[in-house]
């Protein structure tokens, strides 16, 4: 988990502070994944950052009022040339 977390995840946000991530920022983590053809791997990103989420409101993490992962639905379709792709809507 640690490795897709270094990977797929903290490059799109950076240094930017948990509080202040948004669901299109989640939609863009996601973007980045999917853009390199790791379309499972962007579900299971999906998942992660949701789950951080999740803790961090059970756990009291001051500045979380919300999953904004929560607000980004995901769907797959076929496409022409490709087995899947998901279609992530905020």
């Amino acid at each position: 988990m640690f490795y897709r977390l270094e990977r797929d995840v903290i490059p799109v946000p950076g240094n930017m502070i948990i509080g202040d991530i948004t669901a299109p920022d989640v939609l863009r983590t996601l973007r980045f994944v999917e853009d390199r053809g790791a379309i499972d791997t962007a579900h299971r990103v999906k998942g992660i950052i949701s789950q951080v989420f999740i803790y961090a409101l059970v756990t009291s993490v001051e500045g979380i009022v919300a999953n904004p992962a929560a607000r980004v639905e995901q769907g797959a379709e076929k496409t022409e040339g490709q087995a899947h792709a998901c279609d992530y809507r905020s």
